[in-house]
């Protein structure tokens, strides 16, 4: 966006989980936003998280469950329309070239992502000329809710 499209505005940019989706997380998010729509929101939930939490996270199954009735009582939590147009817009060719970002560019990545790992997050970013990518241990695609600390740490040494 806005980097692309406007590079003297942006002094520097932080991206997390940024990579394309392969064909078999289009397949899985697709259905995904089908089921939405029937599902309830709690069931939803449980299916969406194997995608955005590393392993770790389903070793106490108390976590599951209460991050699935957090997420289901959650007031603004994205409806299934906009869950379904959120996955169509992924599958949108980009509008911009990322090679026209002059920023310095820091990319983070979770080691366990399963819809951007770090070879897409890398791919991803390698049109940028002046980026850089970090991958954190025991993490997911909710990078910043596993790993908060380590999020807060790149990202501080980034931008000071």
């Amino acid at each position: 966006g806005l980097a692309a499209r406007h590079p003297g505005k942006v002094d520097r940019l932080v991206s997390m989980g940024l990579g394309g989706m392969d064909a078999r997380s289009r397949t899985v998010f697709g259905d995904l936003s089908r089921l939405y729509f029937i599902l309830p929101p709690e069931d939803f939930f449980r299916l969406l998280y194997p995608w955005l939490f590393s392993p770790q996270f389903f070793a106490d199954p108390a976590n599951v469950t209460a991050a699935a009735e957090a997420s289901t009582a959650y007031p603004y939590r994205q409806s299934p329309g906009d869950f379904a147009r959120q996955i169509a817009a992924m599958d949108r060719p980009m509008q911009v070239s990322l090679a026209t970002i002059r920023c310095p560019v820091l990319a983070i990545a979770g080691d366990s992502d399963l819809l951007a790992p770090p070879a897409a997050v890398a791919a991803g970013h390698a049109s940028i000329p002046n980026h850089r990518l970090v991958t954190i241990s025991n993490a997911a695609h909710s990078i910043h809710w596993e790993q908060p600390q380590a999020v807060a740490d790149a990202t501080s040494a980034f931008l000071s």
